[in-house]
């Protein structure tokens, strides 16, 4: 792909790993062969003229060039190629990594086994078989069990040579550690294929490693604010602004629950039957309140506010206002008769009307029991 175009398209079948792997350690080679400045017609002389890679024979080498072309592209050019370069010498323990996300950017047939390796647990076993089962069910009637066993197999390889599989013959899922440039470039695909705010830290190029959405968005800021920058902070810069567009976003989000559960409350007969006095600290009480815009100003301020408030945590607190008017609403029945009672009828599933008598029969007497003792009673949710 050239330009700023990283991904190729996984509409229709194929890909190097119909042949190869990822060639982890040729490319590896290629790159301390080559300078960072060089043009795309040194990488070829290197690998046909130099033999840079140790092949025995020129159709070896031919071979070799064809697949690392189709993987890599090794072209300055091309937005995948650059990238990767100018972060390959950062940090050896990101060049598997590096490798990886480029080869899932560039082969539609190694991206049809990501799901299946993301979604296995740490240790659990995940075999050729089982990843050639995935290409064939994301592209059904391309590959017969010959050549998927092939793709299963040289898939399995790359996977241990990223770390995400451990063992020689009983592969089972590890764990691999996220490294800032690894992260920068997996934001830079997703960046390029669309993704914005925290769909950048969600995407399934970022699963790749392996960290919770909420410590690769602190791992971007803390790396963007490095004294000494290099290509990595300079990537991952930008990444500030998304984090901080996601926070705006989950405020926005929750002073909307707010607002939509104060609402509710106010619509109730007993809202307006207290002193507005007893309102508003029942409504602070219940954390109804509005929640003050946090302080993005800086990038210092957005990693102090990730530090405080993950990113998960806003959702944790949006679907926890409905509870929060629950809390509200039995604090007003309570002003208005103290003696009331909260009674939630219990879940039940019923299939016939003696089963909907039944339970509609065993509601009716646990309320009215509650009532004949003097006690109001306030229906919940």
């Amino acid at each position: 792909m050239d330009g700023v175009h990283l991904v190729v398209s996984a509409v229709q079948s194929g890909g190097t790993h119909t042949s190869r792997t990822m060639m982890l350690s040729e490319v590896t080679l290629l790159l301390a062969a080559v300078p960072a400045a060089a043009a795309q017609a040194d990488y070829k002389a290197a690998v046909i003229d130099d033999n840079s890679l140790g092949k025995d024979t020129l159709s070896g080498r031919q071979r070799a060039y064809r697949y690392l072309r189709e993987l890599y592209a090794l072209d300055p050019g091309a937005l995948a190629f650059r990238a990767l370069r100018d972060l390959w010498d950062i940090d050896k323990a990101a060049r598997p990594l590096l490798a990886l996300l480029c080869s899932l950017a560039r082969d539609p047939v190694l991206r049809a086994t990501a799901p299946t390796v993301f979604d296995a647990a740490e240790g659990a076993p995940v075999d050729a078989a089982l990843l050639a089962r995935a290409v064939q069910t994301r592209y059904p009637g391309s590959y017969g069990d010959g050549i998927a066993a092939k793709i299963g197999r040289n898939s399995a390889s790359t996977w241990t040579q990223s770390g995400h599989l451990a063992g020689r013959t009983n592969k089972k899922r590890a764990r691999v550690q996220a490294t800032a440039p690894a992260l920068a470039y997996a934001l830079l695909i997703g960046h390029t294929e669309g993704l914005r705010g925290a769909q950048l830290f969600e995407s399934e190029w970022c699963r790749v490693l392996d960290r919770r959405p909420d410590d690769l968005g602190e791992l971007a800021v803390r790396t963007s604010q490095r004294a000494d920058p290099d290509a990595t902070a300079t990537l991952l810069a930008g990444t500030v602004a998304a984090v901080r567009d996601a926070i705006k976003r989950e405020h926005a989000r929750l002073e909307e629950a707010l607002k939509a559960g104060v609402a509710e409350l106010e619509a109730t007969p007993d809202f307006a039957a207290v002193p507005a006095e007893t309102r508003a600290g029942i409504i602070r009480e219940s954390r109804l309140e509005p929640v003050s815009a946090p302080d993005l100003s800086t990038p210092d301020a957005v990693l102090r506010e990730l530090e405080s408030r993950p990113l998960a945590s806003w959702a944790d607190r949006i679907a926890a206002v409905s509870q929060s008017v629950a809390h509200a609403r039995t604090k007003l029945a309570k002003e208005l008769e103290p003696k009331t009672v909260v009674y939630a009828p219990p879940a039940r599933t019923v299939k016939t009307e003696a089963e909907v008598d039944a339970y509609l029969a065993e509601v009716k007497a646990t309320v009215m029991a509650s009532i004949a003792a003097g006690s109001p009673v306030l229906i919940s949710r």
